[in-house]
């Protein structure tokens, strides 16, 4: 009589294949051998890992829903022997329980990307709120051409004991140790002799000159990322980014207020209260024709357009400059 899959699994039969997995995880933490020592543990496992492989593969999942059996799919099929990984059912016990624990192996002979290359620069105001395009030059690294990051000289030659990984991993019940390789003393290589050209590092030092774009009205504290302008990847990896700091100096005429710009500007007295016409520049050097109006405010703000203004800063006569008539016709004003 054909078993329940989704009994075993204590799941629904709508269940999607998240939630298989989420529940096939937690039987193995229950059920596994070297957690379960009950003597019907292996077979209850057995039984789980074989359901979980039906359940997650499209078609058998199709068959077995239509007919009520899978060919080739039955538990017998699906564990065969021992717990040296559970090779007919696909059990991967360091995934699932390095998923659970938090433990992660981890290929230190991949390849592997290179690291961010960090910089900082010091741009003026009108260039961050104008945009400009910029050079600097640094030091970093690029992979070697002749042993493309590698480090040995024949770097397709693996080491055929542990498959070019660099490690062995042993699993002694609940625990899977990790140890380095005694043919190839870690480097995951069959050929150990090191790259002529780079020492076995698998990399050269260069300097670089790299231009960037700083965009209008970048803000104090931004960063431009420059791709695959960092330091060389490891072992063929890809290289890392250039990443570029940017802080703003001060300016000594204007001030800014996010994609606002302001600037104070002296006017006579005269200007102020007669009305008048004054000319002003930009950050950019850009000439206006600004006309005052009468009896004008101190300190007011007059708009140039949705970026630019001025602030209106009454300049008096000096005392000197005073004589008893402008003093009377003043007296007759005010």
């Amino acid at each position: 009589m054909s078993k329940d899959y989704y009994e075993i699994l204590g799941v629904d039969k709508n269940a999607s294949k998240a939630e298989i997995e989420k529940q096939y995880k937690k039987l193995v933490l229950k059920y596994h051998p070297d957690v379960n020592k009950s003597p019907d543990a292996e077979k209850q496992m057995a039984e789980i890992n074989a359901a979980k492989d039906i359940l997650l593969d499209d078609q058998k999942r199709k068959q077995y829903d239509t007919f009520g059996n899978v060919e080739g799919g039955g538990f017998e099929d699906g564990f065969s022997g021992g717990f040296g990984g559970f090779s007919g059912g696909g059990f991967d016990f360091e995934s699932v329980f390095g998923e659970m624990f938090g433990f992660r192996s981890s290929n230190t002979k991949q390849p592997q990307r290179g690291e961010d290359e960090q910089y900082r620069v010091i741009i003026s105001l009108e260039d961050a709120v104008l945009g400009a395009k910029k050079k600097i030059s640094y030091n970093s690294t690029i992979s070697c051409v002749d042993c493309k990051g590698y480090g040995y000289k024949d770097f397709n030659n693996y080491c055929k004991d542990c498959r070019g990984e660099g490690y062995r991993k042993i699993q002694r019940g609940f625990t899977i140790i990790q140890t380095v390789c005694n043919t190839c003393q870690g480097s995951g290589k069959a050929n150990t002799q090191k790259c002529d050209k780079c020492y076995g590092s698998g990399s050269k030092n260069i300097s670089r000159e790299v231009e960037y774009h700083i965009p209008r009205w970048i803000n104090n504290r931004s960063t431009i990322k420059v791709p695959s302008m960092g330091k060389a990847g490891l072992r063929g990896g890809p290289a890392g980014d250039l990443i570029i700091l940017i802080e703003i100096q001060e300016n000594s005429k204007f001030t800014r207020d996010g994609n606002k710009l302001f600037t104070k500007i002296n006017v006579p007295l005269k200007t102020i209260l007669l009305g008048g016409q004054i000319e002003i520049f930009d950050i950019a050097k850009k000439s206006y024709q600004v006309k005052i109006p009468k009896c004008c405010k101190t300190d007011a703000t007059i708009a140039i357009n949705n970026e630019f203004y001025i602030i209106l800063n009454t300049v008096m006569p000096h005392p000197n400059d005073i004589n008893s008539k402008h003093s009377e016709l003043l007296n007759e004003i005010l």
